[in-house]
């Protein structure tokens, strides 16, 4: 929670307040609690939902994702659990929510939610999404080599959306009838290498895998889909520039 600094002006026996812009909902009628202090007139904003308990927060979402015009409290209330209505009489007590009784809801009155909650709660779901998404993201290898074709099965279903976004792809090498699956990074880290090192001279696997200080079962995966993809091709026991 932090504090604003409100202008006050005195002009012809009134009292007059000036709001931030973004504060302040024109459309909206609510009271304001605020403290002086030396003639200053300050208001308490919630500027982090790390102020609100985790009950709170509950009861803030339930409430505002009740349109305005049905926020009335005869309807509200029945659908709050006991522990609920405490939550609000303490968020009413606390300033954050009000209630509305004028004009056509006079005697129908409504709860008011102030657009910073509104923002607040927003942008904490934002955040909530962002890292759900973070979590889901699944860490791809590098590559795989699979024996069978059940195993080559189950990788492909695990990483179903990562294949259909051309985050991993896979070949297969008929003569030893395995299956390689190598992921994107991984590929365009290395292939534009080996295409470089080709451009001289045709190499055998070992020659290239030495060159590049890789793995030669790894050199194997990209040169393999290299070879799908038609940059490369295999003859007389050498790799050559397509």
């Amino acid at each position: 929670m932090k504090e604003i600094e409100l202008d006050v002006k005195k002009i012809k026996g009134r009292v007059f307040i000036s709001f931030p812009v973004d504060f302040w909902d024109p459309n909206e009628t609510t009271k304001i609690k605020g403290y002086i202090f030396n003639g200053v007139l300050t208001v308490p904003l919630f500027s982090s939902i790390v102020g609100f308990s985790s009950k709170e927060i509950e009861v803030l979402k339930k409430l505002s994702s009740v349109k305005f015009e049905d926020r009335k409290l005869k309807k509200i209330e029945p659908t709050f659990s006991a522990d609920e209505q405490k939550v609000l009489k303490t968020l009413l007590k606390k300033g954050v929510i009000s209630i509305y009784s004028r004009g056509k809801y006079k005697n129908d009155p409504v709860y008011v939610i102030p657009n910073m909650i509104f923002s607040i709660l927003q942008s904490e779901k934002s955040k909530n999404n962002s890292s759900q998404k973070k979590q889901k993201t699944k860490e791809l290898p590098d590559y795989l080599i699979l024996s069978t074709q059940g195993e080559a099965s189950k990788i492909s279903l695990k990483y179903a959306d990562e294949i259909k976004n051309g985050l991993l792809s896979g070949v297969r090498d008929f003569k030893d009838k395995n299956y390689y699956i190598v992921s994107k990074s991984f590929y365009d880290s290395y292939a534009p290498r080996i295409s470089l090192i080709l451009k001289s001279k045709p190499l055998s696997l070992s020659e290239i895998a030495s060159s590049l200080k890789m793995n030669t079962l790894a050199c194997k995966s990209i040169l393999l889909l290299m070879g799908n993809k038609g940059e490369v091709y295999f003859k007389d026991g050498k790799y050559h520039l397509a």
